[in-house]
């Protein structure tokens, strides 16, 4: 009676998220362990004109970043490399769109030789179709480019503006030690060069892997704002920064400190995002160690001011562990938006949840990655349909086969779906409700 109960209420619950089946995108043999290590999930994107996702990522023997669109129907519908000559190992790529299903913009971080890194730009206006050949990113100084790690593209869709920021690592060991420095390069409206590289702050050299920078932006009372946040490492605490700029790049506001004494996990990536057409909220993730947790901070006024959401707050506990790689997206309406969000745990689980933007509380939800054992990486998007959202997952997994396997799943959102939902409610809390609620309205129709 009890399986039967609880196999019931996990249908239930099953039901209310619309999740598909996963379909099986990608295999690749592992001969080794460390293959498995090695293989990267880069970056995803979905067109919401056309419902085409991009996925950049590399292989466990990465000759070239691999490129693939896979269609509204779950389908690999076209394959590209991105590759140059010159480079004999591959390290990051990033894929933005305008949202016009046209015009799409990626880079690529490469290495030269053992000691020098290079990056990238392409960029295709024929629904990723052709690319343009990889162009190097200009920088000021041509010897100055190794150690770079970490990069974020952004492209600003009301102008065209498109800006790449990254990070240098200084040279601690020289007899005059080098600052870290944040840095970026811009292409204006209808130009197609980048302008030189600016440096927009400096920090002293602490930590040799540096966490990925992130790069959003935000429309606040009729003014648009770019946000950049990073983090780095000293002998006592690892903040996490933010900067920003509303007159692109004249000006900077920043460096800030939002994470307070919080201790940042250096090797593990930032995220932020935030939906200027339904919400002028801007949200942001990172772990902290003790107690071993996501925690998120959360603007409403451009990024003057953060709340965080600290453990000991109860709408925080549907993220009880520490968190390796986190995806998330705002979609919905400019009333009700939706924070959407999949995280892989330091167990290697992937965890789905929904946030209410307005209220920043959240339901954890099934997903149909639950059962997988050992992941490495989860990627999410979700765009708006009609009246409908339709939220995309995308994980790589190591199955019992000794093959690693590429997993996505949609799921749709129709807009009474959450309406249900309860504050702090937990998913156990929900279960316990609907059957309670189930067993009341069989007993009224008896």
């Amino acid at each position: 009676m009890v399986n039967k109960a609880l196999f019931l209420a996990f249908l239930i619950v099953f039901a209310l998220t619309k999740w598909n089946e996963p379909i099986d995108l990608y295999q690749e043999p592992l001969h080794t362990p460390k293959d498995f290590e090695t293989f990267q999930l880069k970056d995803m994107y979905t067109d919401p004109s056309t419902g085409i996702t991009h996925i950049l990522f590399l292989p466990s023997v990465p000759s070239a970043i691999m490129y693939w669109q896979v269609d509204s129907d779950r389908k690999v519908i076209s394959k590209h490399e991105f590759r140059d000559e010159q480079l004999f190992g591959y390290f990051s790529g990033r894929i933005i769109g305008a949202g016009n299903g046209k015009d799409f913009y990626a880079t690529v971080i490469g290495l030269r030789d053992p000691s020098y890194e290079d990056q990238f730009f392409t960029e295709s206006h024929d629904g990723g179709k052709t690319w343009t050949t990889l162009a190097r990113v200009p920088r000021e100084d041509m010897e100055d480019l190794r150690d770079r790690n970490g990069d974020s593209l952004l492209v600003l869709p009301e102008s065209g503006r498109i800006l790449i920021f990254y990070q240098i690592r200084g040279k601690p060991c020289e007899t005059t030690p080098e600052n870290d420095k944040l840095a970026y390069v811009t292409r204006p409206p209808g130009s197609n060069i980048f302008t030189k590289e600016k440096i927009i702050a400096e920090f002293p050299k602490y930590h040799q892997q540096m966490p990925t920078v992130t790069a959003t932006y935000t429309v606040y009372n009729g003014k648009s704002m770019v946000h950049v946040f990073w983090g780095n490492k000293n002998s006592s605490s690892q903040p996490v920064f933010h900067m920003s700029t509303g007159d692109n790049g004249a000006t900077w506001n920043g460096p800030k400190v939002i994470s307070g004494s919080d201790l940042y996990i250096g090797e593990f990536m930032i995220t932020a995002t935030s939906n200027p057409k339904i919400s002028s909220s801007l949200i942001g993730t990172y772990a902290v160690v003790p107690p071993n947790k996501l925690k998120l901070i959360h603007s409403k006024d451009n990024g003057a001011t953060f709340e965080k959401m600290e453990g000991s707050q109860r709408r925080q506990i549907v993220f009880p562990k520490y968190y390796r790689m986190n995806a998330m997206e705002i979609c919905g309406t400019t009333q009700k938006p939706k924070l959407f969000m999949l995280s892989q745990t330091q167990e290697s689980w992937v965890e789905y949840a929904i946030w209410d933007v307005n209220t920043m509380t959240a339901q954890r939800l099934p997903n149909p990655f639950d059962d997988v054992i050992k992941a490495v990486g989860v990627k999410l998007t979700c765009y708006n349909k009609g009246n409908q959202i339709i939220v995309t997952g995308l994980v790589p997994v190591q199955l019992d086969d000794g093959k690693l396997h590429m997993l996505i799943a949609q799921d749709t959102i129709d807009p009474v779906s959450y309406t249900h939902l309860r504050a702090h409610e937990t998913r156990e809390d929900l279960v316990c409700r609907l059957l309670l609620e189930k067993k009341k309205q069989y007993q009224i129709n008896s």
